[in-house]
């Protein structure tokens, strides 16, 4: 499994119980296929889970 970090995101939502990506990496390209691995953090929460990305 490659890893490196595509994209760091600081959203916050008016209810906080939402987060968004638009599917792009650090330099704005759209990511490729795949499963990819996110960390969510919200104060002392923390939390890493897998995604798959199928286009």
């Amino acid at each position: 499994m490659r890893s490196e970090a595509d994209r760091r995101l600081i959203h916050e939502s008016k209810h906080g119980d939402a987060a968004g990506w638009d599917g792009g990496n650090a330099q704005g390209e759209q990511v490729a296929n795949g499963v990819y691995v996110y960390e969510l953090t919200a104060g002392e929460y923390r939390a890493m889970r897998r995604m798959v990305i199928m286009k």
